[in-house]
């Protein structure tokens, strides 16, 4: 009987099939690649075919395990090949290792047993009974499952080891990436493709990883939905600065994401890794500083656009009020005009707050500070300086001192003074150093994937890159704090520095060079 055939029966026959000891197909149909799809999701994410997160029961006290901490990858690997985790062997689980017989003697095994078929994996996967009527390790879990999962997990099992993952040869692993290569940010796109092409030209001039040469394919991000679509059917192992969907999740079988800077909030579990941390965390750490710089700021104002991004600043400030005794919270939101702005500045006005958290734009910050006259002397205001710098924006001095910038970036990668390393890549490629923080992000970025296909191994795969990614801790960069990601973290660096402007010499000055964000 063909193993890798036989799976597709269970379906609706898997109470039947359990009970036989043979399941003799005649002419099952192949599995089909939304029942191959079905079971990769159980096996790498723990997402059931309803969506619902997989449950599993652990050891004699039926310990239950759901959703991702069931899934199949956290102890077999994403490759299928098996792990030693605290001490406890996860065997190898490809198509090729199941369907062998195993005969006794076998070097390392402890006992033989019989090829797995159909009903014999189902008892494997639900009641942790091996082929030969043996007792699974302790360690396995016995997972609850209906028909259409098992059947769907038993089609990837006939696969597993044997596709081929996009984005890789014998000889390369191709990595995409989406820039902005044309319209008013064409200068920033062209200067960062200039550091990727330079900073994967070294890599693969000390031998690429395991032996692979990095391909780059650039990609115009104009229309960055289908710049995005051919990438993915190119086959890329990872991109750089790809697009992140509109509700924060990926599509399940998506390369990771390597980007600077995410839209909104990455939800843990999804294959996005951001380097910086988003509107929500940055109203949180300026919060968090306001508080420790004047303990007595009990009356706080958030200020916020009506958008996405508002969105995410107000969400921020309400999470670190709830954690805050003793301060009171004022929500003003405005829309897209001036005359909003200003009823907001004149309530503001009528009844001043101890500290301002605003979350818009600079020039709205222009518009805020200007309404607001003699009274923003006595009033911290706190604001989000993204990625840019607050060139042109005119301020008193008396009213500079009272706002803060909050920036993702550390200034140890925003100031040049204090990155000798990346001067001298500069250099070495003849580079220019006028998007200086674009191309910090992205020389980290190609850091980040460097180590990530390393961690990840010669048989790297999409999903195996994820779990790689989410492996890293404290990994030092030349231009950044330590950047850590996780299974329930997706945002290397959770903080951001403050500073000052100083409004004479139009420069920035440093209040806090990084804070971490405190939980």
């Amino acid at each position: 009987m063909s193993w890798a055939r036989g799976w597709v029966l269970l379906g609706a026959s898997l109470a039947v099939a359990m009970a036989a000891a043979v399941v003799r197909p005649a002419a099952a149909p192949r599995s089909s690649p939304e029942e191959v799809h079905r079971g990769r999701a159980l096996f790498h994410r723990g997402v059931t075919a309803s969506g619902e997160p997989l449950r599993a029961l652990l050891g004699e006290e039926g310990v239950e395990l759901s959703g991702q901490a069931a899934a199949c990858a956290n102890c077999h690997h994403s490759t299928g090949r098996g792990s030693q985790e605290g001490g406890v062997a996860a065997p190898d689980i490809t198509a090729r290792s199941l369907s062998r017989v195993r005969p006794e003697g076998t070097p390392g095994r402890t006992a033989g047993r019989p090829a797995y078929d159909v009903a014999s994996l189902a008892r494997a996967i639900q009641h942790g009974v091996d082929p030969a009527g043996r007792r699974l390790s302790i360690a396995m879990p016995h997972f609850v499952l209906s028909e259409q999962d098992m059947s769907a997990l038993a089609s990837y099992l006939s696969v597993l080891g044997e596709e081929k993952a996009p984005g890789v040869s014998d000889q390369a692993l191709r990595v995409g990436a989406l820039l902005p290569l044309s319209g008013p940010r064409a200068p920033m796109g062209q200067d960062v493709r200039d550091v990727l092409q330079a900073a994967i030209a070294e890599v693969n001039a000390e031998g690429g990883v395991y032996r692979r040469r990095l391909e780059l394919i650039i990609e115009d991000e104009s229309g960055a939905g289908a710049a995005q679509a051919r990438l993915l059917e190119t086959g890329v192992v990872a991109l750089l600065n790809g697009v992140q969907p509109r509700d924060g999740h990926a599509e399940e079988e998506s390369p990771p994401i390597l980007m600077a800077l995410p839209a909104t909030d990455v939800p843990s579990g999804e294959a996005i890794f951001a380097l910086y941390s988003g509107l929500s965390v940055q109203a949180r750490v300026a919060m968090q500083h306001g508080m420790e710089a004047d303990p007595k700021a009990l009356h706080w104002a958030v200020v916020a656009p009506e958008d996405a991004a508002g969105r995410q600043w107000l969400a921020g400030v309400r999470t670190e009020t709830s954690r805050r005794e003793g301060v009171t919270l004022r929500e003003h939101l405005y829309l897209a005009d001036a005359r909003s702005l200003e009823s907001v500045v004149a309530a503001l006005r009528r009844d001043p707050p101890s500290a301002i958290l605003f979350g818009g734009t600079l020039s709205e910050l222009q518009l805020l500070v200007a309404g607001l006259g003699n009274s923003a002397q006595q009033t911290a205001i706190y604001a989000p300086l993204m990625l840019g710098r607050p060139d042109g924006l005119s301020m008193a001095p008396e009213v500079a001192r009272r706002v803060r910038f909050v920036s993702p970036v550390p200034l140890e990668a925003a100031l040049h003074s204090r990155s000798p390393e990346f001067r001298s890549f500069l250099q070495r490629h003849s580079l220019s150093e006028r998007h200086w923080v674009a191309q910090v992000s992205g020389y980290v970025s190609v850091k980040l994937l460097v180590e990530g296909l390393k961690r990840a191994g010669s048989g790297v795969t999409q999903a195996g890159l994820v779990a790689a990614l989410e492996s890293m801790r404290d990994f030092e960069t030349p231009l950044t704090p330590p950047v850590s990601f996780g299974p329930s973290r997706r945002v290397g660096l959770l903080g951001a520095s403050l500073v000052q402007m100083d409004p004479a010499a139009n420069r920035l000055l440093p209040l806090a060079s990084w804070r971490e964000l405190t939980p």
